[in-house]
């Protein structure tokens, strides 16, 4: 995924049946989760309009994404695991990742 030139890092949690997230290429650590794929784009799309809005009321020059290649993981024995739900979470956190 895509979005004004930041990128996902996404993932599929089997057990918690849900999928995950974070914005790929910036030091500030950035989470988001939902239930179905068109969610999960509408939550990244939230957290980056969140992450640029964050930056401009701080009075600090948003991050730009230096990570090429990032996508989507899902392990193939999880595809028959994936349904449709409506709830989603967004999680931020600022600071450099471990």
């Amino acid at each position: 995924m895509e979005y004004k030139g930041y990128k996902a890092e996404t993932h599929y949690e089997h057990d918690g049946g849900y999928f995950y997230g974070k914005i790929a290429g910036i030091s500030d650590f950035i989470l988001f989760d939902a239930e179905t794929l068109p969610e999960l784009e509408q939550v990244f799309h939230e957290s980056v309009d969140a992450y640029l809005y964050n930056c401009e009321q701080l009075g600090i020059k948003p991050k730009v994404s230096q990570l090429e290649g990032a996508g989507m993981h899902i392990d193939k024995n999880n595809i028959d695991a994936l349904e449709s739900t409506t709830s989603h979470r967004i999680k931020y956190w600022n600071g450099d990742m471990p």
